[in-house]
């Protein structure tokens, strides 16, 4: 039906119906406003109530009242918190626990590592570990006495052999009680991290001697009498396992065996290890200089006569680190 057909009545219903339909779309358009208000300032009261809790948790609650220490130390529990830079009434939340950790091993030179966590709602632990004797590192005539994080808290001439494990790898960097050991050359360092690794989970030990030979090939002297010829860093984890194993065994290497292990050329299915009866002192005499270690060979009762074995000892001395003429076997 068109338009001009209605009849006045008619286009007085349809009018009035569109009216009605036009206030109905308002009525739609104000309560969806209203409901959009009521969410936005929902919203907006949340985030005021979060601020203000926030601002009681940094301000008001969770502030440090109770610091203990733990752990072995020669320093005082106040010399370590004051280390740390924590003070009652500091907010708990702001704690930078790394740094204050940091600053404990830094500012207190016997305390080799720090831990510093925080308990909800008013207490720090700090747990500490002290500096133990575990190496000699020989640099520049002196040797420096470092910890198992390699922290240097002392200088010796001449320390005692059994007391630590001798170093003489390249270092650089500071030489200053307080800083920390740094290696010149990063595979050196590699290997150092993972026999000191080993060490410190018991998965080696006996180790009394570490140093670089002239091609840069990382050597061991295990128990002062046996030196592990690792090489380079490939296979290094199966180098030390295969020659802790063959040493600590005591089938092929007896308690009184003195001589050397070739692991440099190790393979997996072929570590090719060669064994040579000889004095290590040689080694001792031109990496450890002021080293008081003396290792004699032993008696061996199938040896050459006294003259041949005296040339022979005086051969061995002037060849240092080479293979010479020595007797191999394959164990």
């Amino acid at each position: 039906m068109y338009q001009d057909d209605l009849t006045p009545k008619q286009r007085e219903i349809l009018a009035r119906r569109a009216a009605e339909r036009e206030k109905v779309k308002k009525r739609s358009s104000v309560r969806r406003a209203k409901k959009s208000r009521k969410i936005l300032l929902s919203f907006v009261l949340l985030v005021v109530i979060l601020s203000v809790a926030a601002t009681l948790v940094c301000t008001v609650w969770f502030r440090v009242s109770n610091i203990e220490v733990s752990g072995d130390s020669v320093y005082s529990s106040d010399e370590i918190i004051a280390a740390a830079g924590i003070s009652p009434g500091d907010k708990l939340i702001s704690i930078d626990k790394e740094k204050s950790a940091s600053d404990i091993t830094e500012k207190l030179m016997y305390i080799d590592s720090a831990r510093v966590t925080v308990k909800i709602p008013n207490k720090v632990i700090i747990n500490v570990e002290p500096v133990q004797n575990n190496f000699a590192f020989y640099k520049d005539g002196i040797y420096l006495v470092a910890s198992e994080q390699l922290k240097i808290f002392d200088a010796v001439q001449s320390p005692d052999p059994h007391s630590y494990i001798m170093v003489n790898v390249p270092l650089e960097g500071e030489s200053v009680q307080g800083s920390y050991i740094s290696f010149a050359d990063s595979d050196q360092k590699e290997i150092f991290d993972l026999i000191n690794e080993l060490i410190s989970s018991s998965k080696i030990s006996g180790i009394t001697h570490i140093f670089e030979d002239e091609n840069g090939g990382i050597n061991l002297i295990y128990d002062s009498r046996i030196v592990w010829k690792i090489g380079d860093i490939a296979d290094a984890e199966k180098k030390l396992a295969f020659a802790y194993t063959v040493c600590s065994s005591g089938e092929n290497m007896p308690g009184d065996f003195i001589g050397t292990l070739d692991l440099s050329d190790y393979s997996k299915d072929d570590p090719s290890i060669r064994s040579r009866n000889r004095s290590i002192n040689s080694y001792m005499d031109k990496y450890f200089p002021s080293s008081d270690t003396v290792v004699e060979p032993p008696i061996d009762s199938s040896a050459d006569s006294p003259s041949d074995q005296s040339a022979s000892e005086g051969s061995e001395s002037e060849s240092g680190d080479n293979d010479g003429d020595d007797a191999q076997s394959d164990l």
